[in-house]
């Protein structure tokens, strides 16, 4: 008789909330790199963290309200 074993998909939303965090993290350490080379304004926090919304936004684990 054969055995089923379950592996989560790619498209399952563990696997894809951690390329997310995955990738988030990579942003954080470039920020980090850049920041430590003597001028904590680049790249602007802002940048940073629109960057990592939108890694979240785009697998649709975020969805922004409209903005006034």
């Amino acid at each position: 008789m054969a055995q089923v074993t379950s592996h989560p998909l790619d498209s399952d939303p563990g696997p894809r909330f951690d390329r997310c965090v995955d990738r988030a993290h990579a942003l954080l350490r470039k920020a980090a790199d850049q920041w430590g080379l003597g001028d904590p304004e680049q790249p602007p926090t802002g940048d940073v963290l629109e960057a990592i919304l939108r890694v979240f936004e785009k697998e649709r684990f975020l969805r922004r309200g409209r903005r006034a």
